[in-house]
This record gives structure tokens, C-alpha cells and sequence, in this order.
């Protein structure tokens, strides 16, 4: 946003420098902010209580700023975030502008309520759940309860063309795609070297079947790897910055919510049943009763039982725990429902070039009269 100020300047001066204000305080301070930019899914149906807004909404305004009321979702980490940026991402209609606003909430406001899904590290010790344990970051619907918000966290204000423009004629959504790339390929290398491991304990790494399967995960590691360093190679000028290309940023998108599921799914037929033939948790191996069926059962001549069962463990919360399963859903729609990521592609593709090159072969086809 800071590095688009000009437009914010245009749609007003004090909204620009709440901006300018509020980045400078943010980076000087270190301070984590959280998001929440979706309108909660039942507002597409008649609302329950008519008359109260299901979208978080601009219901009275004053001197010292602006008051809001209703949901916005799903923010992720916001339990443990100091600020939430609350906005509109979704397309506004004229008659929406109460909606088309953009600000600025410390956690501790007044009437600002969290509804948070249940933590998956509860109860869990790192040994029976590395994952979940240790990297839970807890999704929530967010509730703003009459949330006062003064002006100098205000940025865009009443103006549904604004509340779109901040995201499509800024590089906003060049910095939130770029690094979800990345993240999605250090998670795919991680994958692919934990499917490895797993094939290596099962004895099965040498069958044509598990080469392929393997062979397939990595060609799709490496596409998503690919198109990150096609991004830098390709980037793009805006003004004095140069970002990662936009169009390839919204076609990785496309192609990472397809992959995610199938790389998955691919993990499970390799596992098979042996991600499920574990003991219950880490104190039986600490009992003297049931530590010597798991040797037998679980050790190898690769592995010890215990690095066997800490191997599975681990695979297991990346693929079948509430926690790897809450990961393939968010790879599927952390960007939104797949026909919107493909409408984003299709308004970023360059279409005059593709259809340039028709064009040009065209032209050296002679007319027969």
C-alpha cells in the first residue's frame, strides 16, 4: 500500500496519511498484523435478523472516526496477532459503500470478538504430533461488535471503486501471492522428503510404482519452485520498485490449488495402512509391558522401533491428523473458490500477445482471391 501512496492520496489526503502514519508506527514497532478481508459465507443467504449486517459494515461515523458492525473471516493466526486489517477483497456493488472501507483494529478493542476453531496442539505432545504440537495457527471469524475505529486507522473510506482499487492497482496482492508461493514450495520439498523417508522404512523405494509416484511429487515440486524463480526472473517496474510478475503469480495460484490435493493424495497411496499401524502415544513406549511388542512390531533393520514410530508420527499429522487435513483445505481456498483464481488469470494474461501470434500467422496465409 505504502508503495502505491499516490493513489491513496487521491482518494484523500488524510487517508493517505493515516497510512504513511500507521505504516511508519507498524514497522518501527515490529508489530504482527493479522487480516480479515472475506464476508462470511452464510451473507449470501437472507439474513437471519434483517437489518443487521452480516458483512462487517460502517453503521455511524463522527468526528473521531468510524464505527463498524458484523463478521468478516477467516483470519488466520489472528489469535495471536497485535493488529487486524479489516477490508473488502470481494467485488462492491454501487449502494455497498458502507462496506468499502479499510482499517486498522488493535486486538484489545472494545467489541471486538474472535469465534476461533478448536487448537490442534491441545493435548498433544511432539513426539505423538510434531506438527501440530509446535505449528498451529489458529483460523477465526472475526466479530466487531459496534468496534470504534478512529480516523488516523482509517484508509479507505466509503468508496466501493477505492476498496477495489487497493488491491488491483497496487502490488497488495503481488506481495501476499509471492510469498504463499514460496511457502507452498518449501512445504512441497518437505513432503516429498518425508514421502522418501517413509518409502525407505516401508522397503518399497525400489519398486517401479513408488518411483513413479515419487518421480510425479517432484516434477511437481519443481514446477511450483519453477514458477517462484519465474516470478523474480520476470519480474516487473512499478514506479521506483521492481515486484515479482503479477500474471505469474496469479497462474501459480491457479495450478497450486489443483496440485496440493492430488500431492497429497499421491502421499496417502504410498503410505498405505502403515501411517495407521502405530501405537497409541509415546507412553507406550515408556511402559515396560507394551515397549517390547513395539520393538517387535515396529522395528526394523533400517529403523528402531522408536524412530520408526517418531517417522510415522510425523507423517501421519502432515497428511491425516486435523491438522494436515486442515492444511489441504487451506492450499485449496486460502486464494479464494478455484473459478475466481482462474477470472483473476484470465484479467491478468496477456491475450494480445497470444492472440499476436495468430494474428501473425494469419497473415502469411494468402487469401484465394
Amino acid at each position: 500500500m505504502m508503495m502505491s501512496i499516490d493513489l491513496f492520496e487521491r482518494h484523500g489526503r488524510k487517508r493517505a496519511a493515516a497510512l504513511h502514519e500507521y505504516f511508519m508506527w507498524a514497522r518501527d514497532n515490529d508489530v504482527w498484523c493479522g487480516y480479515a478481508i472475506v464476508p462470511a459465507q452464510i451473507d449470501r443467504l437472507p439474513p437471519l435478523h434483517p437489518g443487521e449486517p452480516v458483512n462487517a459494515a460502517i453503521v455511524d461515523e463522527d468526528s473521531e472516526g468510524i464505527t463498524i458492525r458484523g463478521s468478516r473471516q477467516l483470519a488466520t493466526g489472528l489469535t495471536m496477532a497485535q493488529e487486524l486489517l479489516v477490508a473488502a477483497v470481494q467485488p462492491l456493488k454501487p449502494g455497498e459503500e458502507k462496506v468499502g472501507f479499510t482499517a486498522m483494529v488493535p486486538l484489545s478493542a472494545k467489541g471486538l470478538k474472535l469465534i476461533s476453531r478448536r487448537s490442534y496442539e491441545e493435548g498433544t505432545s511432539e513426539f505423538d504430533a510434531p506438527l501440530s504440537s509446535r505449528f498451529d495457527e489458529n483460523d477465526a471469524v472475526v466479530y466487531f461488535d459496534d468496534v470504534k475505529i478512529p480516523w488516523e486507522r482509517v484508509f479507505v473510506h466509503n468508496d466501493v471503486e477505492m476498496a477495489k482499487a487497493q488491491w488491483f492497482e497496487t502490488p497488495v496482492m503481488a506481495y501476499q501471492n509471492y510469498p504463499a508461493q514460496i511457502r507452498l514450495g518449501n512445504k512441497l520439498i518437505f513432503l516429498l522428503g518425508l514421502a522418501y523417508r517413509m518409502a525407505e522404512a516401508n522397503g518399497t523405494l525400489k519398486m517401479p510404482g513408488t518411483q513413479e509416484a515419487l518421480g510425479q511429487m517432484a516434477a511437481e515440486t519443481n514446477q511450483v519452485r519453477s514458477m517462484v524463480a519465474a516470478m523474480e526472473v520476470n519480474g516487473v517496474r512499478f514506479g521506483e520498485y521492481f515486484i515479482p510478475n503479477p500474471g505469474i503469480q496469479y497462474s501459480a495460484q491457479v495450478l497450486s490449488q489443483q496440485l496440493y490435493p492430488a500431492f497429497i493424495n499421491r502421499f496417502r497411496e504410498l503410505a498405505g495402512g502403515s501411517v495407521l499401524a502405530r501405537p497409541s502415544s509415546h507412553l507406550d513406549l515408556s511402559s515396560p509391558e507394551t515397549s517390547q511388542l513395539i520393538e517387535r512390531t515396529q522395528g526394523s533393520a533400517i529403523l528402531s522401533a522408536v524412530e520408526r514410530v517418531k517417522l510415522f508420527n510425523l507423517a501421519w499429522d502432515a497428511i491425516g491428523s486435523e491438522f494436515g487435513s486442515r492444511h489441504t483445505q487451506y492450499e485449496m481456498f486460502y486464494a479464494g473458490p478455484t473459478f475466481s483464481s482462474r477470472m483473476r488469470n484470465f484479467a491478468a494474461f496477456d491475450w494480445d500477445e497470444a492472440g499476436g501470434t495468430v494474428d501473425a500467422l494469419l497473415e502469411t496465409v494468402a487469401n484465394p482471391i
